[in-house]
């Protein structure tokens, strides 16, 4: 079968010539045409500068033919475009962050007791990130209802005090833009 597309006819290529073959199809095994982990090497090395990939030697001997190898080229773009995507996403997220530490308007809208603005965590960021990518969908989070029994309601809401004053998390507040 011949190659289809610009990905497996430049595989081809860069096969034929390290093989000195004169045709190669899309399902012919590397390999069994002669190839070996040098040849590996120079391979993903020509693929690499000539299609602008991220191949790696493995890639070959997991994927020895032109088609499967067009394949992993694919996925590698694909998880590429969603990497920078979600980058940039991280980056605007940081742009926010910083327009509002700059703006005096949005710090005065900070409780006046705040005691500072806390970059967000990993976690938080991501959730951030899809609430933007995705607006119309819920933010995933979970809720959990229990039913206390209190002997002593004054106690326990001492105790809450205590609790929330002793850790910085619990005191946390979330300022939006005012829009639903």
């Amino acid at each position: 079968m011949p190659p289809r597309g610009a990905t497996e006819e430049a595989l081809a290529e860069i096969w034929a010539a390290l093989l000195k073959a004169e045709r190669v199809g899309a399902t012919d095994n590397f390999f069994a045409l002669g190839g070996d982990s040098i040849k590996a090497v120079r391979l993903v090395s020509r693929a690499n500068t000539r299609l602008s990939t991220g191949l790696r030697v493995q890639d070959v001997f997991q994927r020895p033919t032109v088609e499967a190898l067009a394949g992993r080229i694919a996925e590698a773009r694909a998880e590429r475009s969603l990497a920078e995507e979600h980058a940039a996403g991280l980056a605007e997220i940081e742009r926010r962050r910083e327009a509002v530490l700059a703006d005096e308007r949005w710090r005065g809208r900070l409780p006046a007791d705040a005691e500072d603005f806390f970059p967000l965590s990993g976690i938080e960021k991501g959730m951030v990130y899809y609430s933007l990518l995705l607006p119309d969908q819920p933010i995933y989070h979970d809720q959990y209802a229990y039913l206390l029994s209190i002997d002593d309601v004054e106690v326990f809401f001492r105790a809450l005090e205590l609790l929330v004053g002793r850790h910085e998390i619990l005191r946390t507040t979330f300022i939006g833009s005012g829009k639903s």
